[in-house]
């Protein structure tokens, strides 16, 4: 099958989102939704397994463990960034794969740059799995699937404009990260996966074919480190959330600990518990609710994760325990926030309080950024890029206010 034939096969505006197609399998057993999903995917998971495995039915064994495990477990999955979270899962499934030592028969070079070390387009994708889910989704439609900037919007369900600066932004931090394990060549290129490929592991996923015990024993292990590293990410944001103030009983989490307040009468304790200190800005109050849609209990908890992170990131920095602020993921996991709030909350007076702890972050960075630029700790350029992003957010809170006036 050509690649121009496989790319419109998989068109992303031919058929319904992710999260609709999984939804569909989970329910109703719909084999058709489920085979739809593969053909989306199957591209990004081959291209993974056969670059860090570099043979040819190790590779075919990894992609069938990914898709088998996504059925069995269909229902626990997300499907609003399924691409990244298959290629995370392929790369894992075929490191575990390649660590059983099986004699390897040499693939192609997948690869569409100059030719570089052997493991070269193994390390490539092992990169990119360990990017952060926003640069590794924009990556991958674009780059790994070769989708357009507006394909990949749609896809993604971004605007234009978000997916061309989201893939700049990731393209230098995948070159970052490579080339500090000597690696130059950062090019990606889809596999070409042929539609026998593709209609083995769909029956194989659904129960159709029996599946050979290394896909099964493969498959349950690799969803067992998914399953791991779920309960270690909660087991780290409890730990993290009773050493912080809790706002309103909800996951939501101060900056920094309060101090105890003066005894004061019943009907004012509760509103002077529930006071955030002044130093770290106000943050916005976000309840998960039963009756919420799964899209919007999906957009409230990545507030809730990126603001946990913020609490132990700018303790840090307040208690000078790190030099620079903020990194560039971590200035991007701001603009993420309030694009959860936009998601999350329909009214636009609902989304202020996120906008403004944007602002009041990228303030204070920018203030201890400058500090430290006279002294020649970071360079101008880091300088001008904390102005810039405050100088965005602003500009948002701007907009916003003017929405909420109308």
């Amino acid at each position: 099958m050509s690649r121009s034939l496989f790319l419109r096969w998989t068109h992303p505006s031919s058929v319904p989102a992710d999260a609709d197609l999984l939804r569909r399998f989970a329910d109703g057993g719909d084999h058709a939704a489920f085979e739809l999903l593969v053909r989306r995917h199957a591209s990004a998971v081959w291209a993974a397994c056969r670059a860090v495995l570099r043979n040819e039915a190790d590779a075919d064994d990894a992609a069938q463990a990914v898709f088998l495990a996504l059925a069995r477990h269909a229902g626990s999955v997300r499907g609003h960034h399924l691409g990244g979270w298959l290629h995370r899962v392929a790369v894992n499934a075929a490191r575990k794969l390649r660590a059983k030592s099986r004699p390897t028969v040499p693939l192609p070079e997948v690869l569409s740059t100059p030719p570089a070390p052997d493991d070269s387009a193994g390390l490539i994708h092992e990169e990119l799995a360990r990017l952060s889910p926003p640069y590794r989704e924009v990556l991958i439609a674009v780059d790994l699937k070769g989708y357009s900037h507006s394909d990949a919007a749609k896809a993604l369900g971004w605007k234009v404009g978000t997916v061309s600066g989201r893939l700049v932004r990731a393209r230098a931090e995948l070159k970052r990260r490579l080339e500090r394990r000597g690696v130059t060549a950062v090019a990606l290129a889809s596999a070409a996966v042929s539609g026998s490929e593709v209609r083995a592991a769909v029956d194989v996923a659904v129960g159709a074919m029996v599946a050979p015990p290394v896909v099964v024993s493969l498959s349950t292990e690799v969803w067992a480190m998914v399953a791991n590293a779920k309960r270690r990410l909660m087991v780290g944001v409890v730990a993290g959330m009773m050493s912080v103030v809790v706002l309103g009983g909800v996951g939501v989490v101060a900056m920094a600990q309060a101090p105890k307040p003066e005894p004061a009468k019943p009907s004012e304790k509760k509103a002077d518990e529930r006071k955030p200190v002044e130093k770290v800005g106000d943050l916005p109050e976000v309840k998960v609710k039963e009756d919420d849609t799964p899209e919007v209990k999906a957009a409230k908890e990545v507030m809730i994760a990126i603001l946990r992170v913020f609490t132990i990131r700018l303790q840090q920095v307040e208690q000078g325990q790190l030099g620079v602020a903020l990194s560039t993921q971590e200035m991007l996991m701001l603009t993420d926030l309030t694009s959860a709030a936009d998601d999350a909350f329909p009214e636009p007076k609902m989304r202020l309080p996120a906008y403004e702890f944007r602002l009041k972050q990228f303030e204070r960075v920018y203030e201890l950024l400058a500090v430290q630029s006279r002294s020649g700790v970071v360079s101008d350029y880091e300088l001008s890029l904390a102005r810039a992003e405050r100088a965005k957010a602003e500009l948002a809170l701007l907009k916003l206010k003017k929405q909420i006036k109308k």
